[in-house]
């Protein structure tokens, strides 16, 4: 009986379930019907990308729901596979489930009663580390210590469009960005007077 999860990445950058099927067969038409059922219960939100193992029936109906797909190693590895009885699925299933939480509950611990290192006691990067995860702060440190070395200066301005040279102070290497300035306006309220 094929068994389909649904795993993303929660705010430690760890894999997390957020359902499953167990379906009848693999069939094409089989997984359309489940990745619409899967839309349906998020309110016709689409995730970013569907993980798959590259089966070919599952590439063909992300393609026919229009996402992306992208191969990882399954969430139930080492627990569950296509030997396991369906006697013996339920206690399987828990266990990977049961690891995830206490793994997410220490990252959590961790985030909530630790301040982490600042490198350079910037006010956006003494900000990044009381609202992201300990892990997620590392990825923003990085990058921002990264535009930290950084100069640039305007090439072009044309209209929209800007030209900056960008050169990372260490390196005699320069790169060239392109930006092209969007103005969208959502909505618009206007009234005369008080």
């Amino acid at each position: 009986m094929p068994f389909a999860p649904f795993t993303g990445v929660n705010h430690h950058r760890q894999s997390t379930l957020f359902g499953c099927a167990l379906l009848s067969d693999e069939r094409e038409e089989t997984f359309v019907w489940l990745f619409r059922q899967w839309l349906n219960c998020m309110w016709d939100e689409s995730p970013g990308a569907i993980i798959t193992d590259q089966d070919l029936a599952i590439c063909n109906a992300t393609k026919k729901s229009s996402q992306r797909s992208e191969s990882m190693n399954s969430f139930f590895n080492g627990y569950v596979n296509s030997n396991t009885p369906l006697s013996d699925f339920v206690d399987q299933y828990e266990k990977p489930i049961a690891s995830r939480r206490d793994t997410e509950e220490n990252e959590d611990l961790i985030s909530m009663t630790t301040t982490p290192d600042l490198t350079n006691m910037h006010s956006l990067e003494a900000h990044a580390g009381k609202v992201y995860s300990r892990s997620i702060f590392k990825l923003f440190q990085n990058e921002f210590m990264q535009i930290l070395h950084c100069q640039h200066s305007k090439k072009v301005v044309t209209g929209v469009e800007m030209v900056y040279a960008v050169t990372f102070k260490y390196s005699l290497q320069t790169h060239t960005i392109y930006h092209e300035a969007k103005i969208k306006i959502k909505d618009i309220f206007c009234r005369d007077g008080p």
